[in-house]
Formats: structure tokens, C-alpha cells, sequence
């Protein structure tokens, strides 16, 4: 009699086993299953290579956003030679900091909600000359900022950061403390790109005097298309293409 009860006990020990190894194996393949986040693209974050580019965005001032009278401002020229589709957001007068002349030239920081649409695949950020009304910490904590700001909207994107300076010789007053901060943080902590028109000889040993709007400012067309073909070269060389 004792012999005989205890099968039903090994016999419910043994599908309790069975039905604990089934549930066991059903959990595994489920996670086993699922895909990651990082498997949805093949796109890699900070990726500048000009194949994995057909939309771009340029961010900037007056020499972005072109002036009357100064002819075609570079970006959609450039965007034109590479044949990628462009936005652009720039106003006269603003910068990381500044404040332009007109109510929408607000600085850069308090626009980028705006730039919406499909996130870019290249931003070009050309803008800071006319901070230099601020100590360049402030300058420097402004572009270090924004500059985060955009690496967090656009994960994805190549971003350019160009060099603050002016259609001359001489470099701003800022120049080397703005080279050394977008080496030292920009570059390492937001994975961008650094155009320095300065450091690349764009302005130097050339008479610019027939380049310059009567201001002695401002690129006029022939400015702008040397402007153009710099740029070019120069996100050709970013890009690989």
C-alpha cells in the first residue's frame, strides 16, 4: 500500500519539472527576441561620411544668412554641390548669445525648438561673431550649450562647428580661446567636427578688398562665392566625398 501511493507523488514531481522547464524556456526565447534599439538603424551616431548624407542643416548669422545686395550666401550652393536637400536657420545680428536687430533674430539656443521637420543628417553651426560683447566664458558656455543641445535633438547627426572669424586677416579677439575650447570640449564630449577658416589660410596673403560690402564687413557676391567654394572643400574634406 505505502509502495504503491508514492507514484502519484514522483509522477506530479516529474510535470512540475516539465511544466518549470517549459515556462523556463519560453522566458528565454521571448527576451532572445526582442530587438534592441541600436538594431533600428544603420546610421551611425556622428557618422560624416558623404554617402550616409542627403539632408543638411546650416545654423548661423548675417554671413549665413546672407545680406542685400551680397549675393547668394554658401549654404544652399554648397548643399546644391553635394546635392543634399537644405534648411537653414540664420539671422542677421544673433549668436550664441547675441540678440540681432529684428524680434525674430533671437540667439541661437532659443530657436532650436524650431528647427523641426526630419532630423538632418549634417548641421553646420557658423555663428559667434557677434558675441564678442560678452567675456568669452560667457561666449564659451553659450556654444558649449548649444552645441549640446543639438548633439542631444539630432543624436545621429554629423555636426560641423565652423570657427567664429570674419572675412579678414586679422582673427576676432577671441580666436585662440574659441579654437582651444572646441578642441579641448567640443570635440571630445560632442563628437563634432571643427572648420577653422583661420587655422586654413581662407583669408590670409589675399587681397579680400573686392570680396567685402561697403561696410568692410560683409562677403558681397564675389565674397559669397569664394565663401562657397572654401566651404565646400572644406565639408569635402569632412565628409570624404
Amino acid at each position: 500500500m505505502t509502495v504503491m501511493m508514492r507514484w502519484p507523488v514522483r509522477i506530479l514531481l516529474v510535470l512540475g519539472m516539465i511544466v518549470a522547464l517549459g515556462g523556463c524556456r519560453e522566458s528565454v526565447d521571448t527576451v532572445a527576441l526582442t530587438p534592441t534599439p541600436a538594431l533600428t538603424t544603420t546610421r551611425s551616431a556622428g557618422e560624416c561620411a558623404a554617402q550616409s548624407i542627403s539632408t543638411a542643416l546650416f545654423i548661423g548669422d548675417s554671413y549665413v544668412e546672407g545680406v542685400d545686395g551680397g549675393g547668394q550666401p554658401y549654404p544652399r550652393r554648397v548643399g546644391a554641390e553635394f546635392g543634399w536637400q537644405v534648411d537653414v536657420d540664420a539671422k542677421g545680428g544673433s549668436g550664441f548669445v547675441a540678440r540681432g536687430p529684428v524680434a525674430s533674430a533671437l540667439p541661437f539656443g532659443q530657436r532650436l525648438a524650431a528647427d523641426s521637420g526630419d532630423a538632418p543628417d549634417l548641421v553646420v553651426i557658423d555663428g559667434g561673431r557677434n558675441d564678442a560683447i560678452v567675456p568669452v566664458t560667457t561666449m564659451e558656455n553659450a556654444i558649449g550649450e548649444y552645441v549640446g543641445a543639438v548633439r542631444a535633438k539630432w543624436r545621429l547627426a554629423c555636426v560641423v562647428f565652423v570657427i567664429p572669424s570674419f572675412m579678414t586677416a586679422e582673427p576676432p579677439s577671441f580666436y585662440d580661446d574659441i579654437v582651444n575650447y572646441a578642441r579641448t570640449v567640443l570635440v571630445p564630449r560632442y563628437d563634432v567636427h571643427i572648420i577653422d577658416p583661420v587655422a586654413l589660410g581662407w583669408y590670409r596673403d589675399r587681397d579680400l578688398s573686392g570680396m567685402l560690402m561697403p561696410d568692410g564687413v560683409h562677403p558681397n557676391a564675389a565674397g559669397n562665392d569664394y565663401i562657397t567654394a572654401r566651404m565646400t572643400d572644406a565639408l569635402r574634406t569632412v565628409t570624404g566625398a
